[in-house]
């Protein structure tokens, strides 16, 4: 681009004017390859499903489905449950060859699962997090502890109160 005549505030120019100016003091350099003449980008791989031959995409089992939306899933490696919790608290322990069981959990949403060895740990939106026993013999969850206990909540009358809900819970070996 070349320089533009700077006009003083006495005269003015009319908006034709601007542009002649812009176009004569433009300098073009036909030489440069245009962005026509440019190579174009790798062609994008097609987005429609292509059938697969893979038997890990066959569906097993079809999961019976909450009232309510899904907040949390977990997968047990020992016995291959589905445990799915849902925003009005239900949990449902399904696996492949047998039919859903309820879990008895609080009435408000279950915000997080974990499955591991014999134990299910929901966190839940009332700030509470509940340790249930399995017995995978009679297909029952026996409710074995609840986070925060009553001791704890004593101690922490006189603190600051934190009235967030968990969101994910972890193991750490």
């Amino acid at each position: 681009m070349g320089l533009l005549p700077c006009r003083s505030k006495r005269h003015s120019a009319t908006p034709d004017d601007h542009r002649r100016n812009l176009i004569t003091s433009a300098s073009f350099d036909l030489s440069k390859p245009s962005l026509i003449s440019q190579p174009s980008l790798p062609s994008v791989p097609t987005l429609t499903h292509q059938p697969s031959t893979n038997h890990l995409d066959r569906y097993t089992a079809t999961l019976t489905p909450h009232a309510s939306s899904i907040f949390a899933l977990a997968i047990s490696a020992h016995n291959s449950a589905v445990f799915s919790a849902s925003s009005d608290g239900e949990i449902r322990a399904q696996t492949p060859t047998s039919s859903a069981v309820v879990v008895p959990a609080a009435s408000c949403a279950v915000k997080a699962l974990l499955v591991f060895s014999n134990k299910l740990v929901t966190a839940h939106q009332d700030s509470k997090i509940r340790v249930y026993r399995i017995d995978e013999s009679s297909r029952l969850y026996a409710l074995e502890a609840t986070l925060p206990t009553l001791a704890d909540r004593a101690r922490t009358m006189v603190q600051n109160h934190n009235a967030d809900s968990t969101s994910g819970l972890d193991i750490v070996s």
